[in-house]
């Protein structure tokens, strides 16, 4: 359970590299790789390599899907109406629910719910002081959060 949560460390440190990089003004070319290689790479890390490559697969599809369409919630995020929480919250739960069903991993409704509420609260930061840095910050949580319940049930 330890190594497979070390390796789900890889994937939203990326991410939270890319928005300091972005804050700092650094070297623009290699975002979209690290973006790429994270949102590919998160969810082979979270589900495990041990899986059939057939659910790998669609679990990398759909996870990504996922991410990106909760992205969405920060390009309509402002002050006054903060969709990036309606979009961590409702991103948190799409991808508990696709790994419950892709894995059978009987993760129940109570965890799914508060894992859900734990992922809104990663992006308050970045909401009362909107930087880059802390929209990866915001991402890095919300990643290490989201891997918890696939990894808890692996261990049992």
């Amino acid at each position: 359970m330890y190594k497979r949560f070390l390796q789900c460390l890889i994937a939203p440190s990326m991410f939270w590299i890319v928005g300091i990089m972005i804050e700092k003004d650094l070297e623009e070319r290699i975002i979209p790789i690290l973006i790429i290689v994270g949102a590919i790479s998160y969810p082979l890390f979270t589900a495990g390599f041990q899986r059939g490559k057939l659910d790998l697969l669609k679990y990398v599809i759909i996870s990504n899907l996922i991410f990106y369409l909760a992205s969405m919630g920060y390009w309509f995020n402002d002050r006054v109406t903060p969709t990036i929480f309606l979009s961590a919250l409702a991103g948190s739960l799409l991808f508990q629910s696709v790994s419950d069903y892709i894995f059978k991993a009987k993760i129940s409704g109570k965890m799914m719910l508060m894992i859900s509420i734990l992922s809104v609260m990663t992006f308050i930061p970045f909401q009362l002081n909107w930087s880059y840095d802390k929209l990866g910050l915001g991402v890095f949580l919300w990643m290490i959060i989201n891997s918890f319940s696939l990894n808890y049930k692996s261990k049992n």
